[in-house]
């Protein structure tokens, strides 16, 4: 039996427009890789800017978010990012602050409603997994974007309210 088992790595970016994604952070042999900020890269000038104009999305009306993780603020991922209209990030245009994942739209919201779904049945292979989450990912509406991007604002409000502080309750709505 392996020492880790098999994984994918994964990204979607998610919007009031809709979801871009899901990408798959793979080697030629279709393996996952570790995202380094040259994968990040490619990720965002070879998928994240064509699937944007594709929607007919200007990527510099985009606010975009993202985590700390040094593959996003390298240098090279920080000058990608000059697409896009408002960076918030670590070294963006507006800082966010460290340790603020439920402040995120993919990791309070996307990430649990992808697992609850794609784990409903029993999964064997890794291509198995990856198509289950494409399946999964594809009907989310713009009901359900409506709904968990009114929960991100009283998320955000929340955090204002309490100047920065820890907030008192977690909001988990679908």
């Amino acid at each position: 039996m392996p020492l880790h088992s098999p994984k994918v790595m994964v990204w979607c970016g998610v919007g009031a427009f809709g979801i871009v994604g899901p990408y798959f952070f793979e080697n030629d042999n279709e393996e996952t890789v570790t995202v380094n900020s040259e994968r990040y890269v490619t990720m965002f000038e070879g998928f994240v800017e064509p699937q944007l104009r594709q929607l007919g999305i200007d990527p510099t009306a985009l606010h975009f978010q993202q985590d700390g993780s040094r593959a996003h603020t390298a240098r090279n991922s920080m000058a990608v990012h000059e697409m896009f209209g408002i960076v918030i990030s670590r070294f963006g245009d507006i800082t966010w602050p460290a340790q603020s994942p439920d402040l995120t739209v993919p990791d309070f919201f996307l990430l649990g409603f992808l697992k609850d779904r794609v784990f409903q049945r029993h999964i064997m292979t890794i291509q198995e997994l990856k198509q289950a989450t494409v399946d999964k990912v594809a009907p989310i509406d713009e009901d359900l974007r409506r709904r968990m991007y009114g929960n991100f604002q009283t998320r955000l409000q929340q955090c204002i309210d309490v100047n920065g502080g820890h907030l008192p309750d977690v909001i988990f709505r679908k």
